[in-house]
Parts: C-alpha cells; structure tokens; sequence
C-alpha cells in the first residue's frame, strides 16, 4: 500500500489502475500501439489544494499551472522526479479578479490522508478563467485547447495592447 492513502481510498483507486493496465496490456497484446489518454483540459478554484497566493489551478499532461493575481507559476515535471519551474509575471498591471468561466458538470475531490475533516470534496471546475482588467481595457483569458491551455489577449476598441507586458522566469 502506498502511504498516505487510507485502506478505504486504496480499495476504491486500486481497481481504477487495473483497469487502466489491463486496457493498456490488451492493446499492446492485439499488436496495435498504445495511445496515451488525453483528458481536456479543467481549471479548479483553490480552496485548500494548493497555497492560499494561488486562486485557481489546471493540470495538463503531467504538468500542474497555478494561477495567482500576479502572475502564473508552471510546475513541469522531468527526469527522476525533479520539477522545473516557470513563472511569468505581470509588468505595470493591475490587481485583475481572476474569475472562473464556463462552469463544468464534473467536480474534483482530495481525499488525501485517513482524516475526512481534512478531504476537499465537491470542487467546482471550468472551461476557463479570466483576469479581469489585466491592463486598463484588456483581459486575459486562459483556455484548454484539446489538453493544451492556450491564453488569449482580449484587447477591447480604443485600449493600448501595447500596454501588455510580463516576464518571464
């Protein structure tokens, strides 16, 4: 058993895994090459998953992206079990709202540990997220693109789109 997973949380995930295996061992088996899944991309308010900076979070093939009023912070995973780490940074904007958008039928749930008053249940997820007047007259919206997150400039009549800047780290 792994630690940190109650018996009960083991006995619910260990049957989800065999299937994933034995689904992957038949196509391998038939002849015919492995896919890997691909799930679309989600965005989740933080209420507790990650630190308090952050307001919303995605995860996409391995890789998790927080997203705080300053900025966002990409997490990558590599080679054996080290992270790299990117941040970018708003230059001369706002304090934006950051806002979910196109609300989702699926939750997600932590049910970390053996404890239930520490689970987090029943978290609504998105399509996107918005910074609400990242510059004056402009937002940035955050999107998935099949399971890849894409950001748009919406730039409305009469802002100055050369406003926007950030860096990169």
């Amino acid at each position: 058993m792994l630690p940190g997973i109650s018996k009960t949380l083991y006995r619910f995930l260990l049957p989800i895994f065999l299937c994933f295996f034995l689904a992957a061992a038949s196509v391998r088996a038939a002849g015919q090459k492995a896919t890997r899944i691909s799930l679309p991309v989600i965005f989740e308010e933080n209420q507790g998953q990650v630190q308090s900076e952050y307001k919303f979070l995605s995860k996409s093939n391995g890789m998790e992206t927080l997203y705080a009023s300053s900025g966002i912070d990409m997490r990558i995973p590599g080679r054996n079990g080290q992270v790299t780490g990117i941040q970018m940074r708003w230059l001369h904007a706002g304090r934006p709202a950051v806002a979910a958008e196109q609300p989702l039928p699926g939750h997600s749930n932590y049910l970390v540990g053996s404890d239930p008053s520490r689970w987090l249940r029943d978290i609504p997820q998105s399509a996107q997220i918005r910074y609400q007047q990242l510059y004056p007259g402009i937002d940035l919206v955050f999107h998935g693109a099949g399971d890849s997150i894409e950001h748009d400039f919406q730039v409305q009549p009469g802002a100055d789109p050369a406003k926007i800047s950030f860096t990169l780290n």
